[in-house]
């Protein structure tokens, strides 16, 4: 809650692309962590969290948050980033406690994420294993503002970084997403092709592999591991071919 309305899709103050739950609710921080404890019954590599801290910078001024951030007595933006991080740790010792990774997504806003979503980028570090940094686009037709937000991410953070490019349809052309690559792949531990279609994930890696100019132009702009990627599907086609 904040004085332009709740923080959910139907605010026309505000382009939530979903509705927020207060996070000091604690019959919905115990939900989550519960649904943790119980996840880490079953055989997996690790958590990730999604979505986490407040939609935007004036959130959240219920009744729940007035209280508890008179209680504290600290300041407004440490004050929701303490609430963010203590959840992320209380997930992260949940998480490692089975031997398990646990990594978390962080809103692509290298300079204000703290002020704006409650994100404190050092203080998070030292719960997780690594971050998801999602870097949309429906076009990529420039890519200069790419490099940017990689690079102040990558000087910032000591943990590893995996950027995640809007690869699904409709969405960019494949010379655009390439592009897109080339702009973030010095500043990234790895890149995701983010799609809901596992069709439209198999094209993709078939025109990477059969098309030697993508792979040349990787080459040229010293795309070294994502080329060794690309080797490592031609394998895999060429297997499901015959």
């Amino acid at each position: 809650m904040s004085e332009s309305g709740k923080a959910i899709r139907a605010n026309r103050n505000h382009r939530f692309l979903w509705d927020n739950i207060c996070p000091n609710v604690e019959e919905y921080k115990k939900s989550l962590l519960d649904l943790i404890t119980k996840t880490m019954e079953v055989d997996i590599s690790g958590i990730h969290l999604d979505g986490i801290g407040f939609p935007s910078f004036e959130y959240c001024t219920c009744e729940r948050c007035t209280a508890g951030r008179k209680e504290t007595k600290l300041e407004w933006v440490t004050w929701r980033a303490k609430i963010v991080s203590d959840f992320v740790g209380e997930g992260s010792k949940l998480v490692k406690k089975n031997g398990k990774i646990f990594s978390a997504t962080l809103m692509p806003d290298p300079f204000f994420g703290k002020e704006r979503y409650g994100q404190d980028l050092l203080s998070l570090s030292k719960y997780v294993d690594f971050f998801i940094i999602p870097i949309y686009d429906l076009v990529y037709s420039t890519t200069y503002w790419l490099e940017t937000l990689a690079y102040a991410f990558f000087h910032q953070l000591e943990k590893p970084i995996y950027i995640e490019l809007y690869a699904t349809n409709p969405g960019p052309k494949l010379k655009n997403l390439i592009a897109a690559i080339i702009a973030v792949s010095n500043y990234t531990d790895g890149i995701i092709l983010a799609t809901h279609d596992p069709d439209l994930a198999k094209e993709i890696q078939k025109k990477l592999v059969k098309n030697i100019d993508y792979s040349k132009y990787l080459e040229r702009n010293g795309c070294e591991p994502m080329i060794g990627i690309i080797n490592n599907w031609k394998d895999v086609i060429e297997k499901e071919t015959f």
